[in-house]
């Protein structure tokens, strides 16, 4: 038995992505988050690819990196492609997995 199908995660995380993973932008979605450092519920928004269960926790990198590429508005990125992967980023309690996402060079077909 894995304790991960007992107790599935609802977002993806980095270790869900064992390698670069192509998709289609769904919709974006505000939707309530605890945050353990505040140790409250907020909004914050989730990214839905096409096919995909469960949502992306959207931080501000990925944001700004899609929204540099199809523009401010969420509602436009649907059918829009993007690939999904795991790298290390620095943070003040040390090295963490995180997802990260780039705009790939050639459109793939649906």
């Amino acid at each position: 038995m894995k304790i991960s199908d007992v107790f599935p995660r609802r977002f993806v995380t980095a270790e869900d992505l064992e390698k670069d993973v192509p998709c289609f932008m769904d919709k974006v979605v505000m939707e309530k988050v605890f945050n353990p450092g505040t140790r409250e519920e907020a909004d914050h928004p989730i990214l839905y690819v096409n096919g995909g269960k469960k949502g992306i926790l959207l931080n501000k990198t990925n944001a700004r990196t899609i929204s540099d590429e199809y523009g401010d508005e969420t509602d436009t990125w649907k059918g829009k492609p993007i690939v999904l992967y795991s790298c290390e980023v620095s943070t003040p309690t040390g090295p963490q997995p995180a997802i990260r996402i780039k705009i790939p060079i050639q459109v793939p077909k649906k």
